[in-house]
């Protein structure tokens, strides 16, 4: 049996044969025991997964950007590879908060070009770099804190652009910004 592709591994693999997979379906996941089989194919520049049990299809869906691709792919894998696994169900709210803000970056992306990020080439460590801009514009210039739950150093860090808690002498109040009419 093949090892099944993790959630972390998913877009990687997904943009490598993407040529492949807009012709057919490949597995990237199953369990044996159970008759499970996870497929995926491209559809529109991003993954359409198919769940087939003892070879008939029990789900098809389409997705519409890297992070609703992940969070389906997590969830299938919790619901049909690992459904006894309580640590792969488990999606932790610093998680959760992460992927509504990128998940906000690529929907004002969307709204701003036109058309999704993904098929403009915007790539995710893009879109990461661009909720950071705005997460520190936010901060610098109007005094508003973002809990972003980021890893610095070693460290996780919950408002990586200064913490609400903390003095906010040295932020301008947002009132006292010179608007252009």
């Amino acid at each position: 049996m093949k090892e099944n592709i993790t959630v972390d591994e998913l877009w990687e693999y997904f943009s490598e044969r993407r040529k492949a997979l807009a012709n057919e379906y490949q597995v990237i996941a199953s369990d044996e025991d159970q008759g499970v089989e996870i497929y995926v194919a491209e559809d529109g520049g991003f993954p359409r997964f198919s769940v087939e049990v003892d070879d008939i299809e029990v789900y098809n869906v389409k997705t519409y950007s890297y992070l609703d691709a992940e969070k389906t792919y997590d969830d299938l894998l919790s619901t049909y590879i690992y459904p006894d696994d309580d640590e792969e169900d488990y999606v932790s709210d610093d998680e959760e908060r992460v992927n509504e803000i990128i998940g906000s970056v690529e929907d004002m992306l969307t709204v701003m070009l036109d058309e999704d990020p993904a098929k403009a080439g915007i790539s995710p460590q893009y879109i990461d770099e661009i909720a950071s801009i705005v997460e520190e514009y936010l901060y610098e210039n109007l005094g508003f804190s973002i809990r972003h739950p980021t890893e610095i150093d070693g460290v996780m860090v919950q408002y990586p652009f200064g913490d609400p808690d903390e003095s906010l002498e040295d932020i301008p109040d947002p009132g006292s910004i010179d608007q252009e009419t």
